[in-house]
């Protein structure tokens, strides 16, 4: 819906241990430690290492994918363009955020006090 405010990096979310993953009717939780949470309510890009993405309006659809990604570490985080953020994973898996609807919030990063609405 707002798109990625122009400058922003993500650099805090590199290192960060996915620690618990929350699935609701319409949105997906991914909790991180130091204080990081990622709500999603829009499409999410998936790619596994070796492979092409796949991208769903529904996080239930690759449930099983994400679940193997509790415990991992974020490796890199890259803003593809104003509409998408890429988080990769040591495992070599991509979750990728995309800003999918003009209309509603596509999801929010909060880390400490801070909010990030997309």
């Amino acid at each position: 819906m707002y798109g990625i405010p122009v400058g922003e990096t993500f650099a805090f979310i590199e290192g960060r241990v996915l620690e618990q993953l929350c699935f609701g009717r319409h949105e997906l939780v991914l909790n991180f430690d130091d204080g990081l949470s990622i709500t999603v309510e829009g499409a999410l890009g998936i790619t596994l290492a070796g492979a092409g993405e796949s991208v769903v309006d529904d996080a239930l659809d690759i449930a099983s994918v994400l679940v193997g990604l509790i415990s991992d570490t974020v490796t890199a985080s890259e803003v593809n363009d104003p509409r998408s953020l890429s988080m990769r994973f040591a495992q070599g898996h991509i979750v990728r955020l995309i800003d999918s609807s003009e209309r509603y919030e596509s999801f929010q990063i909060r880390h400490g006090d801070r909010l990030i609405v997309v």
